[in-house]
């Protein structure tokens, strides 16, 4: 059985379906002294191509009426220019379809014109009928769009309400969602709160190099030749691709490799870490494709060495020596992975005992000395292998897989929070402290007690953890059967 947690927590659950005109005020004033719960912040939006219907117009007008309101903070604010100064820039860009189902638009010429850091985009469409929805149709929207996420919305071009809306959102999830009109623009609302107003937890710092760390002893690390057996294997039994091959989705090859060329790299949907306990260090998986197609050979920088996670992102640390030039930037999942491990040494230390007191131990550690180390010296790691995927599980063997879900005393289960975003590395620990490896852990030879841990996120995907890469491997290929995320 997956483990849930209790529902009551402060004296009544939270319904996280209220109308966000009333939670988010609620979880805003919690987050004053609980800020570790999921709290959305304000959204200011742009417009990169405007609306071409009438029905586009009613919709967005209805849309902006809810993300400018007092109760949610947001703006509307011009395109950015170089000389925009970063504060004033947009959280998002929303970019209208022509009323047509697959709509092209020219998001790809609008991206390129805005200066770095280049804010996420929102596709926004209408259409008539909207054709029988699956996962393929879903993620067509997008690339046909070029955007992050996207809703097309089903009504009639003259009328004033719809009568459905198709979700979509990058990491594969999607919903069709039937509602009277009023109840559908708030579950769309919920959705871009939670994918543009958030925390993206993905930038690259450089870190203090250890004496320990030289390119002797990092190139012996078993964590090259053991990660990249794990990609081999994963690879062959179809768990995982190399990259995301945009053209099983939208045919053009122009349109897509133009969508390649503006990112300057391919896509990728799955992540690799571990943590050499001698050195004192997690090898990461580079960002973007490439996932299958690795080298076990450290002079390749198929593995980005981490020690630190800070507020924003990670800290790499380049080995004394090295040849390797420049590493590339860790996947999106850099900073979960290293909070997975962090948290589950500090419950292994019993310097936290649950998922509040472990936020408050971090961010004392950020306030203090701006990074955590992801092992703090003088604590002992229960997790050193992390993988994330896109699957859930149809069924397990217990036996050798614990399965948890996040907190939903502190985050909704059904919300599809966002690759590299702080409130899905969040929800990952919530979860984390719900299982009994971190409750109650094991004798010091066997913490886990021989198990796996998966954590499942609603519309995402799991995370598979536990102490040696060979028995992770091994339990997602034999001790789990696998199927599509449940879609939320």
């Amino acid at each position: 059985m997956v483990k849930d947690a209790p529902q009551p927590y402060w004296g009544e659950s939270i319904n996280w379906h209220l109308p966000a005109d009333q939670l988010v005020p609620l979880l805003r004033r919690r987050a004053e002294t609980e800020p570790y719960i999921w709290h959305p912040k304000p959204i200011d939006f742009a417009v990169g191509i405007g609306h071409s219907t009438p029905l586009q117009e009613k919709v967005f007008q209805q849309l902006s009426t809810i993300l400018t309101s007092d109760a949610i903070g947001g703006s509307q604010r011009p395109l950015p220019n170089r000389r925009t100064p970063v504060e004033k820039r947009p959280d998002m860009v929303m970019m209208f379809g022509d009323g047509k189902i697959d709509a092209r638009i020219g998001s790809v010429g609008v991206y390129m014109r805005l200066p770095a850091p280049k804010p996420p985009f929102l596709l926004v469409n209408t259409v008539d009928h909207l054709p029988p929805v699956d996962f393929h149709i879903a993620r067509r929207q997008l690339v046909a769009g070029a955007c992050n996420n996207g809703v097309v919305f089903e009504g009639r071009d003259s009328g004033n309400t719809v009568s459905g809306a198709l979700w979509a959102s990058m990491q594969g999830n999607y919903a069709e969602i039937r509602k009277p009109h009023q109840e559908i623009l708030e579950d769309v609302i919920r959705r871009i709160l939670a994918h543009y107003g958030t925390t993206y937890v993905t930038e690259r710092h450089d870190g203090g190099v250890p004496e320990r760390l030289t390119w002797e002893t990092w190139q012996l690390s078993p964590i090259h030749r053991e990660t990249a057996e794990a990609a081999w294997a994963l690879g062959e039994a179809g768990v995982i691709q190399n990259a995301v091959k945009l053209t099983e989705y939208y045919e053009d090859f122009d349109h897509v490799k133009s969508i390649e060329k503006a990112l300057n790299k391919s896509l990728g949907e799955s992540m690799r870490a571990q943590f050499d306990e001698h050195l004192r260090v997690m090898g990461v998986t580079v960002s973007g494709g490439g996932k299958v197609e690795v080298s076990d050979d450290p002079r390749d920088g198929h593995l980005v060495p981490v020690m630190q996670i800070t507020q924003d992102g990670y800290a790499v640390v380049k080995p004394r020596g090295g040849i390797v030039k420049k590493y590339k930037n860790g996947s999106v999942e850099t900073f979960e992975a290293g909070k997975i491990i962090l948290n589950a040494a500090l419950a292994l230390g019993r310097i936290a005992t649950n998922f509040p007191e472990a936020e408050r131990w971090l961010t004392e550690q950020f306030s203090t000395n701006g990074a955590a180390d992801i092992v703090p010296e003088g604590l002992i790691p229960m997790i050193t292998v992390v993988d994330h995927s896109h699957w859930h599980l149809e069924d397990y063997d217990p036996d050798h897989v614990e399965v948890v879900r996040p907190d939903p005393r502190y985050y909704p289960t059904d919300i599809d929070f966002a690759c590299g975003s702080l409130d899905a590395a969040n929800a990952t620990a919530s979860g984390l402290w719900l299982s009994e490896a971190l409750q109650n852990p094991g004798p010091p030879e066997d913490p886990l007690r021989g198990k796996v841990l998966v954590i499942e996120l609603g519309g995402h995907g799991m995370i598979v953890v536990g102490d040696d890469r060979e028995k992770v491997t091994r339990a997602i290929l034999h001790d789990m059967k696998l199927k599509p995320p449940e879609w939320v």
